[in-house]
C-alpha cells in the first residue's frame, strides 16, 4: 500500500533518444481525470522526435522544441479510470478523447473570441505529448475540460483519429466551408486529404486528389470513399488535369479548380495549387513542411483574387463538427488504421514515415 504505481510508456528524453520504458503513473490533480489510454495515433511530430530532427511549429512564427523528457503521443481515446474531486459531468467508465491544447489562458482576444488554437500565452505549455506528458502510455491525466465524449458506435481506434479530422475541418472552415457543384482538388491522399475528400462528396462537389507512386493503395482508397478522379503527379501532368475541368463547378468558363486543399506538407504543392487554382478561386494550405522554405506567389494570382487560407490545428467546434460526421458515418476512417502493440511502437512509426500505412495507431 502507498507505493508508486508503474506503467509503460513511451518516453522521449531529448532528439533520438526515444525508448518504451517503466514510469511512474501520473497523479490525478484536483481539476483533472485520469484516462486509461485504449488507442493512440502516430503523427509526424512523434517521429521527428524519434528521427533526431528539430522540431518545427507550423505557423505562429516561432521555433518550438519539445520539453524533454516527456511522453509522447497526442492523438488518442480511452476509458475515465479516476475522476478528480473537483470535476463534474465527468464518470470512471465514460468514453473519451482529449484536445490537443490543454493549457489556454482564457483571457486574451484570440480565447474570448474562440480562437484559443491561436492563443499565445498557451504556446509550449500544455500541448500533449510535446510539452506535457502525452498518451503513449498506458493511462494518462487529462484536464477535464479538454475532454469529448466518444459516441457509442465509434470504436477507439476510429475515435483517436478525429483530432485529424478535426485538423481537415478547421482548414474547410476557415475557407468558408465549400459549396454544392464546385470543383475541388485536393492535394495530398494522408488522412488530411481523405477526410477532405469524404466531407466535400458529402457537400455535393467534384473532387479530384493527387498523390504519388508511393501513394498507389492510398489513391485506390480514395477511389473507394467516392473521389471523381485520383491522379498519380509523377505520371500525369496536374495542369493539363486542371484543363479537363473546364466547364465544371462553378467558375466554369476557366480551367482549373474553384476551390484547391493542399494536404501535402511540400511546398511545391503549394506551387501546385497556385497553377491550378481559378481567378476567384480559394487555396487552403493545411500540409505544413517542417522547414521554412519560402513561398512563391506569382504576381498574375494577386491579380487573380485568389484567397489563401492558412490553418493551425483546431478548435472544439472542428472536433465537435468531426466527431459528428464520423459518428453518422459520412467521414469514414477505420480503412486507414492500422494497430500495433505499444511494444512494437518502432515499427509503427518507421511503417508511417515511411507511407507504409495512411495511420499507426498504438494500443497500450
Amino acid at each position: 500500500m502507498g507505493g508508486k504505481r508503474i506503467m509503460k510508456a513511451i518516453v522521449a528524453e531529448d532528439f533520438g533518444e526515444v525508448s518504451l520504458k517503466n514510469v511512474e503513473m501520473p497523479k490525478v490533480k484536483s481539476s483533472d481525470v485520469m484516462i486509461k489510454v485504449k488507442a493512440c495515433g502516430v503523427d509526424r511530430t512523434d517521429v521527428i522526435a524519434w528521427i533526431k530532427k528539430e522540431y518545427v511549429a507550423a505557423g505562429y512564427r516561432t521555433r518550438q522544441k519539445y520539453k524533454f523528457p516527456v511522453i509522447l503521443g497526442a492523438e488518442a481515446s480511452g476509458e475515465i479510470t479516476e475522476v478528480g474531486k473537483e470535476v463534474s459531468g465527468w464518470n470512471i467508465g465514460d468514453r473519451v478523447i482529449p484536445e490537443y491544447y490543454t493549457d489556454m489562458c482564457g483571457q486574451c482576444s484570440y480565447c474570448r473570441t474562440g480562437q484559443y488554437n491561436l492563443c499565445p500565452y498557451s504556446k509550449g505549455k500544455g500541448e500533449l505529448g510535446r510539452s506535457i506528458d502525452g498518451c503513449f502510455a498506458e493511462y494518462c491525466s487529462i484536464p477535464a475540460s479538454s475532454l469529448i465524449r466518444i459516441p457509442d458506435n465509434l470504436s477507439y481506434e476510429e475515435a483517436c483519429l478525429t483530432e485529424m479530422v478535426a485538423v481537415t475541418m478547421h482548414g474547410l472552415r476557415r475557407a468558408g466551408f465549400v459549396k454544392p457543384g464546385e470543383a475541388i482538388a485536393i492535394l495530398g491522399c494522408g488522412i488530411i486529404g481523405l477526410s477532405a475528400l469524404q466531407i466535400c462528396k458529402a457537400s455535393g462537389c467534384t473532387v479530384v486528389i493527387t498523390g504519388t507512386s508511393r501513394d498507389k493503395d492510398r489513391l485506390q482508397l480514395a477511389k473507394k470513399l467516392g473521389a471523381d478522379r485520383i491522379v498519380n503527379i509523377e505520371e500525369e501532368d496536374l495542369l493539363k488535369v486542371a484543363n479537363d475541368y473546364k466547364g465544371v463547378g462553378f467558375y466554369k468558363d476557366m480551367p482549373g479548380f474553384d476551390y484547391v486543399f493542399v494536404a501535402a506538407p511540400s511546398p511545391s504543392a503549394v506551387e501546385q495549387a497556385l497553377r491550378i487554382v481559378r481567378p476567384g478561386g480559394r487555396i487552403t494550405q493545411i500540409g505544413h513542411p517542417h522547414s521554412r522554405e519560402p513561398i512563391s506567389i506569382p504576381y498574375y494570382n494577386v491579380l487573380d483574387d485568389i484567397t489563401i487560407y492558412g490553418t493551425s490545428v483546431n478548435t472544439r467546434e472542428d472536433w465537435e463538427r468531426s466527431l459528428s460526421l464520423m459518428a453518422k458515418g459520412i467521414v469514414k476512417v477505420k480503412d486507414m488504421i492500422k494497430t500495433y502493440p505499444l511494444e512494437k511502437w518502432e515499427q509503427a512509426f518507421k511503417d508511417f514515415w515511411e507511407g507504409k500505412v495512411i495511420r499507426s495507431v498504438l494500443i497500450p
